[in-house]
């Protein structure tokens, strides 16, 4: 049975590789600073959960802020 780092084996190990071979993501094999194991983004460095993360973030915050969402609060 293969492992989840078994199926990036097929990425490019590098940033400057992905770059070159032009594709979107690379794999290291490296957890990021976060500690996650995951592609990373080529164009921004960023790994897949931390970019899921950060993006659930935002998501759930424009929904409780007034300025994103002005049917939220209402002054009545």
């Amino acid at each position: 049975m293969e492992t989840e780092l078994d199926m990036m084996t097929g990425y490019p190990r590098s940033r400057a590789a992905a770059r070159e071979a032009g594709q979107p993501y690379f794999f290291t094999g490296r957890p990021c600073k976060h500690g996650h194991r995951s592609l990373q983004s080529t164009a921004r460095g960023e790994c897949q959960e931390c970019n899921r993360l950060r993006a659930a973030k935002t998501y759930y915050a424009s929904l409780y802020s007034p300025e994103m969402n002005p049917n939220t609060f209402s002054d009545d």
